[in-house]
């Protein structure tokens, strides 16, 4: 049986680690906004974010660095 070349690659995919795949879609990422081309917002993400902006400028001294959640995150997980 014929398989296509995408259902041969999803195919090895799935055999990968998850760490495997993250890195994979990282890099896959990497590639399509290499130029500084991203895909553009849709409008409940633009107003999302447009929100959270606003709420950030009303309120500096709220918000938390990216590096804290992450590590917290990650500290949780264990």
């Amino acid at each position: 049986m014929y398989m296509s070349i995408y259902q041969s690659t999803l195919a090895e995919i799935s055999k990968m680690a998850l760490s495997e795949k993250i890195s994979l879609v990282e890099e896959i990422w990497d590639t399509i906004v290499k130029d500084g081309e991203y895909p553009e917002l849709t409008e409940p993400q633009s107003a999302e974010l447009n929100r959270r902006m606003n709420s950030y400028h009303a309120n500096p001294s709220q918000g938390r660095l990216w590096s804290d959640i992450k590590s917290e995150y990650w500290k949780s997980t264990k």
